[in-house]
């Protein structure tokens, strides 16, 4: 039952390879694009990866003693 099992799902995997396969070829040719562009136009730079920081502003008016530390 198992290798039956094992069998129909086989397609599956391969297609589901293929894909992530596909996605790393267009991010690295994405990358590649980026640096080429940056080598070509210095003066309009594009990121070579996304950045994962995140910013948080909190606007206030005369709260800066509310805020404690995170004011910086």
């Amino acid at each position: 039952m198992l290798n039956i099992l094992q069998l129909l799902l086989w397609p599956i995997r391969i297609i589901r390879l293929l894909f992530v396969r596909i996605q790393e070829y267009i991010e690295d040719l994405q990358i590649s694009l980026m640096e080429t562009r940056n080598r070509i136009q210095p003066e309009i730079r594009l990121l070579n990866k996304v950045s994962k920081k995140v910013s948080i502003v909190i606007p206030n008016y005369n709260g800066q003693k509310h805020l404690g530390a995170l004011s910086s």
